[in-house]
């Protein structure tokens, strides 16, 4: 799929949070399901919480930082359909539970910040935590990684190979990482050098750039990838149609 410009992107946008809305609408409606079910939706409801960030950043000519909520999206993607393609019972449980076990050490970083001030973290509550965090632990080998008790699964380049998403991981995923982490993509589009008639000056600039389409393209990316897993999971054939249609006009989009 090619580059849109921000306008068309806007409009494929629209058109992809119409569906994950219909999706969720439907959801609601239908008896109480099982939690792995109900997580899919949140996650689904993240996603489109994402592609309105990225809209709004990279309509603002913030376009790194629209890269950031990309990486989320495309995050969500390869994790939501790991978690749905086997025993999504267990993952969903391993995915939820490890915050159990992040939750404790960041209350005790809290807490040594604060070491001053009874009344920022009490015992009691580092307690609580130290009991969740016991509780779980022992299905995280890496306290870092969420699916690290499934072999072959620890990384999120591992899942994404299990579930499809190669190009997803090492075309848009690597690509927003590239504008989030320290590093030269990260900085070269804040400097500039121009000729002047004393010679070179160079400059550093601060603030928006031009708006872009390239964010919200991607990000349309990977939620119709997210949405096609989540509507055959759950079996909306109808919705699933609706976003097959999308997802061919969509590849015709963009200039030549």
């Amino acid at each position: 799929m090619k580059t849109l410009d921000p306008a068309d992107a806007r409009k494929l946008a629209v058109r992809v949070q119409d569906v994950g809305l219909a999706a969720i609408n439907t959801f609601v409606q239908q008896p109480p399901p099982e939690e792995y079910r109900a997580v899919a939706m949140a996650v689904l409801a993240r996603a489109l919480t994402s592609l309105q960030s990225v809209v709004l950043l990279a309509e603002a000519g913030l376009t790194l930082d629209a890269m950031g909520a990309v990486r989320t999206i495309c995050e969500l993607d390869i994790d939501l359909a790991f978690i749905l393609k086997e025993d999504p019972e267990n993952r969903t449980a391993l995915f939820l539970e490890h915050d159990e076990v992040l939750g404790l050490y960041q209350a005790k970083a809290f807490q040594a910040l604060y070491k001053d001030d009874p009344t920022a973290l009490s015992a009691d509550a580092i307690q609580r935590l130290q009991e969740r965090h016991d509780a779980a632990k022992g299905r995280y080998p890496d306290r870092y990684k969420w699916a690290g008790a499934i072999k072959g699964s620890e990384s999120i380049k591992m899942r994404a190979l299990a579930v499809d998403r190669e190009n997803a991981y090492n075309l848009i995923y690597a690509e927003a990482c590239r504008a989030l982490h320290a590093g030269l993509s990260a900085i070269a589009s804040h400097v500039e050098e121009v000729d002047t008639a004393d010679g070179p000056v160079r400059r550093f600039l601060i603030g928006a750039g031009a708006p872009s389409g390239r964010p919200v393209t991607l990000a349309c990316m990977c939620l119709m990838q997210m949405l096609d897993a989540v509507l055959e999971f759950l079996g909306y054939s109808d919705l699933a149609a609706q976003l097959h249609a999308l997802v061919n006009e969509a590849a015709a989009l963009g200039p030549d």
